[in-house]
């Protein structure tokens, strides 16, 4: 069930904790500001195009968005066979990096390369 109210709450407040602006919205849906607008103040609903790039772009399920579930991203799903049914794109990578801490992503990089993770600029000393 979409829950109107939960919608627009949520809108706004991924678009505050993202730093994005009503224009900066407008322009990622390629849609007018006041189209946009009407979105955050109920007065119009986004298609489906603009509904799956807004939970793109704020790294959450379209779900969330309509307020059906109050989980953000999406679990990894287990096949019938207990084995993770994962399958990563650029896109997926780049979302999990979001959410991850520096000392999360620096011990992944230790993991899959064997190697203690050096900064940059400790690289060349």
């Amino acid at each position: 069930m979409f829950k109107e109210k939960l919608f627009i709450a949520r809108l706004k407040e991924l678009r505050n904790e993202a730093g994005y602006t009503q224009k900066d919205i407008a322009q990622i849906l390629e849609i007018g500001g006041p189209s946009y607008q009407r979105y955050e103040n109920g007065s119009r609903e986004p298609n489906l195009s603009s509904l799956c790039l807004l939970a793109d772009t704020y790294s959450v399920t379209t779900d969330y968005l309509l307020g059906r579930s109050d989980t953000r991203i999406e679990t990894i799903s287990k096949t019938k066979d207990s084995k993770p049914n994962i399958s990563f794109n650029d896109q997926d990578w780049v979302k999990l990096g979001k959410l991850l801490s520096n000392e999360d992503k620096k011990r992944i990089f230790e993991i899959l390369t064997g190697h203690d993770f050096l900064p940059y600029n400790e690289v060349e000393k």
